[in-house]
């Protein structure tokens, strides 16, 4: 008989989420709740396990979901990880339970929970992604590297790496996640890497870039027709969240401001 009074504690990671499958089918238990080590509030009258981090038994844990599930499932547990959905990781636990006792058909029940969920919670974090590769915009700092900074609501980075490494393939970036407090680096030459960044205090601007912004600001400013403006629209493709680090919505220095648009209109004239 499974035991479920019990919370398991792991790093975070997607790695240590399976760590903690592998354990709970091991020790035939049914944790009630994954929560971050970080986190120090602990469910009263329940045990804990400290799930350990181990690459050989989440690479197991893969290999039977390629197995049982096919590449589908795999799929659907990789990017069920990087949701917001609450008490994800107990939702993919009880995926992975039906699904290697019911097999692949499994998958064809799109109406069945947690597979409901799980399919509507990775619908939303692909939509967030797909924004952000409009939405994303970057600074080339003085030592030559680009970087951005985004906010979103689910574990995008994986999804979009795709995205900015091929458009960028020649040029080193960095999107830092403020969220997750996570990292894309890209280096020429170089496999992509998501890496924990805690902190990241943004390198000004080359002279060149923000004498770009500064253009690029005058332009959009230019272009503007007041008599049509009109925020619920603009709200409705572009959502308000995203606007923080737009760069044609971030107000420059007046002074600045005033030289872009000068020469920006000595260009069209």
């Amino acid at each position: 008989m499974s035991r479920s009074d019990v919370v398991y504690y792991y790093d975070g990671s997607f790695y240590g989420f399976l760590s903690g499958v592998f354990d709970a089918f091991a020790q035939k238990e049914e944790p009630m709740l994954f929560l971050s080590q970080e986190e120090e509030e602990q469910p009263l009258l329940f045990d804990s396990h400290f799930v350990e981090t181990d690459p050989q038994k989440a690479r197991r844990v893969l290999a039977g979901v390629q197995r049982t599930l096919g590449s589908r499932g795999v799929d659907i547990v990789r990017e069920g990880f990087l949701t917001r959905l609450p008490q994800r990781e107990y939702l993919l636990l009880k995926f992975l339970r039906q699904g290697f006792q019911e097999g692949p058909q499994l998958l064809a029940q799109l109406t069945r929970e947690p597979l409901c969920s799980l399919l509507s919670a990775i619908r939303k974090a692909k939509n967030e992604a797909h924004l952000l590769t409009g939405f994303i915009r970057f600074s080339r700092c003085e030592t030559g590297v680009y970087v951005s900074r985004i906010r979103p609501k689910n574990q995008v980075l994986p999804l979009i790496s795709g995205h900015f490494c091929r458009r960028f393939s020649d040029q080193p970036f960095l999107i830092w996640d403020i969220t997750h407090r996570m990292a894309l680096l890209h280096q020429p030459g170089k496999r992509p890497q998501v890496l924990p960044l805690e902190c990241l205090d943004m390198p000004a601007p080359s002279p060149e870039e923000e004498e770009i912004q500064n253009m690029w600001r005058a332009f959009y400013n230019t272009l503007a027709i007041p008599a049509r403006e009109n925020p619920r629209c603009r709200m409705t493709h572009m959502p308000k969240r995203f606007w923080e680090f737009l760069t044609e919505l971030t107000p420059p220095p007046a002074k600045n401001e005033e030289k872009a648009l000068t020469f920006f209109n000595e260009m069209v004239q």
